[in-house]
């Protein structure tokens, strides 16, 4: 919905609106909708619980993910113990700034 109304937008303008402000409000109106959606399918799914009497997914017909993805951009993002353990000592002996006072 949001594609086609970007792609659209354009002509907003030949009828004398704000391009942006028209984009602004389909955006809202459909994110509005789709929150009520959401919401309405929670709740039925709970209902739906409670009278099973389980929250158990594949008892409720739900399913589970089939794959897990995990992105590291690096091997350790916090160092290895030695790396993090210097950053320690470094921190440690930095003269600190007294409170109030700014750097120019």
């Amino acid at each position: 919905m949001l594609t086609a109304a970007r792609e659209g937008i354009h002509l907003r303008s030949l009828a004398r609106n704000t391009p942006l402000s028209e984009y602004n409000r389909i955006a809202y109106q459909a994110f509005d909708g789709f929150t009520r959606d959401v919401v309405a399918a929670i709740a039925a799914t709970l209902s739906h619980a409670a009278r099973m009497g389980t929250l158990d997914p594949e008892t409720l017909g739900l399913s589970r993910p089939s794959t897990t993805w995990t992105y590291m951009v690096a091997e350790d993002p916090f160092g290895s113990p030695e790396q993090r353990f210097g950053n320690l000592i470094l921190n440690a002996l930095r003269p600190t700034k007294p409170k109030g006072t700014r750097t120019p």
